[in-house]
């Protein structure tokens, strides 16, 4: 999925305050609240349950949609503990972790202190019970002239076989440059990677989305992961190269 439309790293106190309690959404700026405002999706309970735009994906407690607001495109995820109960399993890690989307935003504040380019998150919340994340949501821009490396490699320019084999080399050659910041992705897959439409042909050029699983770690077997995940990928839509 595309992300948002300017991803140059930027600092604001608004938008890394995590809302814990109440329908709060924090907005990155006035004017972005407004356009939210004004199509009458401006808190938690109303993101969760809209219905309007494309469906990019869905599942039983989360959802995301992209959406067209004064001629700019926003991808909306969101998760609703209220609509579905989380299975059993996975409430240790909501509980001490926070949900997804939660780390999203964590994810994303600590890939731009290092320098690296992710979506530009323009709102988020969550709202907690006994600990425990109820509703959750983070709002991205759509990063414009780019498409995830997976989608990427079906389209004609991948057919050129130099500039394919360096887009996957740029892709390997960011993950390795994250780890060498001391940092894991879990979620170095191709669907993760953002490309320019044309090709990529510096590392610099690729935007990391979805990366809740991010972490500080130097382990051998965690960075192996990445790789593997990478190279998977690879041979799965590289055609053989």
């Amino acid at each position: 999925m595309n992300h948002t439309r300017n991803s140059t790293p930027k600092s604001s106190p608004e938008t890394t305050r995590v809302a814990v309690c109440g329908d709060d959404v924090v907005f990155c700026d006035r004017e972005t609240r407004a356009f939210f405002e004004r199509q009458g999706i401006a808190t938690l309970a109303t993101l969760c349950a809209m219905r309007t735009g494309d469906v990019v994906t869905t599942a039983k407690t989360r959802a995301c949609y992209r959406i067209e607001i004064a001629s700019r495109t926003f991808y909306v995820k969101t998760q609703d503990l209220a609509r579905a109960r989380l299975p059993i399993r996975k409430l240790p890690s909501y509980l001490f972790r926070g949900s997804p989307l939660e780390r999203e935003v964590r994810a994303h504040e600590m890939l731009r202190a290092a320098g690296f380019r992710t979506p530009e998150i323009v709102a988020h919340g969550v709202t907690k019970r006994r600990f425990l994340p109820i509703r959750s949501a983070v709002v991205t821009e759509a990063v414009a002239g780019h498409v995830d490396l997976a989608q990427w490699a079906r389209t004609p320019e991948a057919n050129d076989d130099d500039r394919a084999r360096t887009s996957f080399d740029c892709a390997r050659q960011l993950v390795l440059a994250v780890h060498a910041h001391g940092l894991v992705l879990a979620g170095s897959k191709y669907r993760n990677l953002l490309v320019p439409a044309t090709g990529c042909t510096d590392a610099h050029d690729i935007v990391l989305i979805d990366q809740p699983n991010l972490a500080r770690s130097t382990s051998r077997r965690r960075r192996r992961k990445d790789l593997e995940l990478l190279d998977h990928d690879r041979s799965r839509y590289g055609r053989g190269r």
